[in-house]
């Protein structure tokens, strides 16, 4: 049994495609799916923080997952959205390249990792019928970037 099936629950997961293969986050974390828009980049940030940009009027750092995962960048298209993320207090944007929807995922579907996985951005694996989802952890990946920050 690996450390990272603690962390996994059942709950409901908005899932999006990243490269062609799917992944979901907690969707209770979810503020708002918007297209995307111009966002400023930041000096001397890594390079998987796109930037800053404006929503609704507040500053919202915008991560690159494709970048946090070690993915290529890829060239934005029309389906190409920021969701907007609740980090404790603030907002967090990430950019991905398309969304599909919500779904349920109970504690049969999620599969325990192989020990000596990479698991930090990971909460889980699932299996969606024939589909094999990676669900991501929001607070690991906002970690990450904001310690990249300082």
């Amino acid at each position: 049994m690996s450390a990272i099936e603690y962390r996994v629950r059942a709950g409901k997961y908005l899932m999006f495609e990243l490269a062609g293969e799917r992944y979901g986050i907690d969707a209770m974390r979810v503020v708002a799916i918007i297209g995307i828009q111009p966002i400023t980049p930041l000096p001397q940030a890594p390079r998987h923080v796109r930037g800053l940009t404006m929503v609704r009027g507040k500053v919202v750092p915008v991560i690159d997952v494709r970048l946090c995962l070690g993915m290529p960048e890829a060239e934005e298209t029309a389906e190409t959205c920021i969701i907007l993320l609740t980090a404790g207090t603030s907002q967090t944007g990430i950019v991905v390249d398309r969304v599909h929807n919500v779904v349920d995922i109970d504690d049969r579907q999620f599969e325990d990792l192989n020990e000596g996985i990479d698991t930090d951005a990971i909460l889980g694996i699932a299996r969606l019928d024939t589909t094999i989802v990676t669900i991501l952890a929001v607070d690991d990946i906002i970690t990450f970037t904001r310690a990249g920050m300082r």
